[in-house]
């Protein structure tokens, strides 16, 4: 009987660990899956919102067909500009994701560039050629809208805290938009990500004013706010031009309530002292609910 029983103890004991073993394996593998960026589930709607020009467009981005150049294999990346994301167009470029998290870019007639690295740590610098190096000064973690955890990256211009700071979510890519973010880098700001989907779900972030911006949005066609200074160190003025803009709020990237207030007159001044250096989004309503959206930049 003690023979049985050790026996059988001793099976139980590794079916145990097997199963363990098994289940810690397919957590492990769905959270790495979960993290890839350049996945075909993917979807990134993005905006460039009027700030030292009138210009403006909203477009989305998936990965789709795979190819290999170099013995590499890349996803190709696919635009679209309509709303209803209907039709899709390759554009020449494409990205692959190492095993260290890293992203890179490339197009069909020139040399990968390194897009991203999710390995950095806290003090480590990212160069960026031509333009700035960045330096990793912060690292949290972030609970997507699907209850995932992912890891977050504040960078800073090294050297120049003044200039802001940007946000890389691991999976997701940066707040300034998927492709464009080295543009953090010059006076005019990169892109600015709207919303994150894997596999048509709302993924981030938590409460998004919009997701894709149209002409009707961004009433273009209509007398419209001015602001003025932008980018501003601590106060913007706002001219309604005699419009019927009744109230304002001011979001952070990540689409939270930082300032709100009414518009009374025809020039209203707004001090935002108290906000950090970076993008922020201005959304001025009308007394019929129409909205007017636009990018503003504290120095």
């Amino acid at each position: 009987m003690k023979q049985i029983f050790y026996y059988l103890t001793e099976h139980k004991m590794v079916f145990t660990c097997i199963h363990l073993l098994c289940l810690t394996s397919f957590i492990t593998n769905s959270r790495l899956h979960a993290q890839v960026l350049v996945s075909k589930e993917n979807q990134w709607n993005v905006a460039i919102y009027p700030t030292f020009s009138p210009e403006y467009k909203s477009y989305a981005i998936r990965l789709l067909d795979d190819t290999l150049v170099n013995g590499l294999r890349y996803r190709k990346i696919y635009y679209s500009y309509d709303k209803q994301n209907t039709q899709w167009e390759y554009q020449n470029g494409m990205l692959r994701e190492d095993t260290l998290k890293r992203i890179y870019y490339k197009s069909e007639q020139a040399a990968e560039v390194l897009l991203y690295d999710f390995s950095l740590k806290v003090k480590d610098t990212f160069k960026i050629p031509q333009f700035c190096t960045l330096q990793v000064v912060e690292i949290d973690t972030i609970k997507l809208n699907d209850g995932q955890l992912r890891k977050r990256l504040k960078l800073m211009i090294k050297d120049q805290p003044i200039w802001g700071h940007e946000y890389w979510i691991e999976g997701i890519g940066s707040q300034f938009g998927l492709i464009n973010h080295f543009n953090f880098c010059e006076t005019d700001y990169a892109d600015v990500l709207l919303c994150f989907y894997i596999k048509g779900n709302l993924i981030y972030p938590m409460s998004p004013l919009i997701c894709f911006i149209t002409e009707n949005d961004e009433a273009s066609n209509e007398p419209g706010i001015k602001l003025f200074p932008n980018p501003f160190h601590s106060k913007i003025e706002l001219n309604s031009n005699n419009s019927n803009f009744t109230c304002f709020k001011i979001l952070n990237i990540d689409g939270h309530l930082m300032h709100q207030g009414h518009i009374d007159n025809p020039i209203t001044k707004i001090n935002l002292e108290t906000l950090d250096s970076g993008i922020y989004i201005l959304v001025v309503q009308k007394d019929d609910g129409n909205q007017q959206v636009k990018r503003i930049i504290k120095r």
